[in-house]
Parts: C-alpha cells; structure tokens; sequence
C-alpha cells in the first residue's frame, strides 16, 4: 500500500529518501507500531467529520429543494454552517500541508499530486462558497448542490487515497510519541469550535455523548478532567450554536421543538 504512494521513487532518486512499503492493510486494521487501528486514529476520525458535512450539506439541500419555497431563516442557516465546513477544510488541509506532510518527508518523498489535489480541492470548495452565498432561490439552491456535490466528488476519494497511501506509511516509518508534538501544534492553531467538529462522526445529542467521551479518553488518552473541563464544553457549544444549523436545515420540526423548549423554560419565569 505504502508504496504505491511514491511507486515513481521505489529505486531512490538524487537527493530523495528511499522508499519502504508501509503498513499492511491487516495491520492498519488492527493497529501496529503502537499505533490505534486506523478506524480509531484522530486523522480518520477528522475524515469521517468532512464526509458527514458534505453528507449532510447535500441532504440540507435537498430538503430545501423539495420545500419548493424555502424561508429566510433556512438561506441564513445554510450560509452559517457552510461558512464553518469551509473554514475546517481550508484549515484540515492546512494543517496536513504545514505540519504532517512536513514531517513524512523527512522519511519518504510525498508526490506532488497531494499538493496539486489540495489546490484543486480548494478551487471547488471557494466554488461552492460562492454559489451557497446565492442559495436564496430554487435556481441557487440547484446550483449550490451542484457545487458540493463536485467538491465531493473530488475529495472524498482524495481522502480516501490518504487513509490508504499516506497513513500507512506513517503506521511503519514513525512513532505514535513522534506525532505527539504535532499534534499539539496543531491544536493550539485551532478555533474552539473545531474541537466540537472533531467528534461530529460520534453522533449528536445526549446520547452520542457517553461514545464521545470514550473515545476522548480511551481513544485519545485524554485526561478525564481534561475531558469534563475543556473538551465537552466546546462539543457542547458546537452543537449548540453549529451543529443545529444543519440538523434543522435537515428537519426543520427541530427548530420548532428546540423554539418551544426555550419558551417552555422562561415563560414559568416571567410570570412567577
């Protein structure tokens, strides 16, 4: 698997790393080096979290078409989140071209085409930006699925071909401790709410909570108090004030639950 990631480079090339096969599929599955099985791996999960915003953007979408009118606080909803999805991919890749790649090609020579897919990843995702910022009529809202549905096209498999390529060689060339320091970079470059992004794939509401926290602490080896004090706060808001956004563009009957739950909670209050 491994070495189809830089076939071209198998013999050595003047100035460039050797390369060596990387980790086998049965390894990826079940974990090695130290390493979690690959479904389990914080670069998966944070896949996982942009396929279901492409997954879910494109079934807000569709719902709005077959409103066949839909309102302003659906448009206003849809710029919102979208605005969120961008920034994460804009920043995933980002991270990927400054931090990660970085030090893979310390070992192995990475193929250009990486760097090429993220820039025409981009173009697409700046592509769909502008054409949800004119959502507001049926024409744009057909457009605007147009638009995600290409970016998805594109980077799905994009992702796919990293979890495939890129990480097993990671798995066999470094060092779970090696990636620690990266790691933390990374996070002290990231919003809040990308923390709550992250643990999109695990489900929303009060019930994905328990898996959440699991994996947090199992998965991530996170202290449990650094779970309760700083990682379920910002899952809590993203929920709160991003999550929604798409899960009432999906189902508009939430907002009018989540309406009526706020006024049942202050009315008591105003005429005590």
């Amino acid at each position: 698997m491994g070495a189809a990631l830089c076939g071209a480079h198998k013999g050595g090339e003047a100035g460039g790393p050797l390369v060596k096969a990387g980790a086998t599929p049965s390894e990826m599955e079940q974990g090695v080096n130290g390493w979690p099985p690959l479904k389990q791996h914080g670069w998966y999960v944070a896949h996982e979290a942009i396929r279901a915003d492409v997954k879910d953007t494109l079934a807000g979408l569709d719902r709005m078409m077959a409103s066949g009118n839909p309102e302003p606080w659906e448009f206003a909803h849809l710029v919102a989140w979208w605005s969120k999805v961008a920034t994460n991919i804009h920043h995933h890749h980002d991270y990927e071209e400054t931090i990660f790649f970085p030090k893979l090609a310390e070992r192995v020579t990475l193929p250009a085409r990486l760097t090429a897919d993220h820039k025409q990843l981009l173009k697409l995702m700046d592509n769909a930006t502008e054409t949800i910022k004119q959502a507001n009529t049926t024409a744009g809202i057909q457009e605007a699925r147009a638009a995600v549905a290409r970016l998805g096209d594109f980077m799905l498999p994009h992702l796919k071909e990293e979890e495939d390529d890129v990480m097993p060689i990671m798995y066999e060339e470094f060092r779970p401790s090696e990636w620690t320091p990266l790691i933390g970079e990374m996070v002290k470059r990231q919003e809040w709410w990308e923390l709550g992004h992250f643990f999109r794939p695990f489900g929303t509401g009060e019930a994905a909570m328990p898996r959440k926290r699991q994996y947090a602490i199992k998965g991530m080896r996170v202290p449990t108090v650094v779970w309760y004090m700083f990682l379920k706060p910002r899952v809590v808001r993203y929920e709160r004030e991003i999550g929604s956004l798409i899960d009432e563009l999906k189902d508009p009957e939430l907002k009018a639950k989540r309406h009526w739950s706020v006024l049942s909670r202050v009315l008591p209050c105003c005429f005590a």
